[in-house]
């Protein structure tokens, strides 16, 4: 029995995003603060630079779905697709009820390959919240 206990431990923790090393409140606090320093920057549209600090602001906390998502952003804007892609699967690895990343995935896969099927993640995005015009729109397309 403690065999199978242990099993299904490790079963759970290979499944999950658990992480074994622990985030300090330091270290969040420091990956908003560099997470609103990359929208000074986006608002300059100073992409480079806000992609540098976004990658700060992820090192202080791998967790941040919300830096994730933003620098899956500039990276559409900035054409590199396939960080932008990887970007928005990590956010969704973390937290799969992020409607904006469904969006982004799928917006970016559509583009790539437009008979792809797709149509299920931008389901996805309606289901959890993202309620953009361009869903419904690229949810017609696919």
């Amino acid at each position: 029995m403690r065999n199978i206990t242990l099993i299904f431990i490790l079963v759970l923790m290979a499944n999950s995003s658990f992480s074994f090393a622990q985030i300090s409140e330091k270290d969040i606090k420091e990956s908003k603060k560099t997470y609103n320093k990359a929208l000074e920057f986006i608002v300059d549209k100073d992409y480079f630079s806000a992609l540098e600090v976004l990658d700060k602001s992820i090192e202080f906390s791998h967790q941040n779905t919300d830096a994730l998502i933003l620098r899956g952003k500039v990276n559409v804007e900035l054409g590199i697709f396939a960080d932008a892609l990887n970007d928005f699967k990590t956010a969704l690895n973390i937290n799969e009820n992020l409607g904006e990343a469904w969006f982004f995935t799928g917006y970016l896969l559509f583009n790539k390959n437009p008979d792809g099927a797709v149509l299920e993640m931008f389901d996805k995005a309606v289901l959890k919240g993202y309620k953009s015009p361009e869903v419904y729109y690229y949810r017609g397309c696919s």
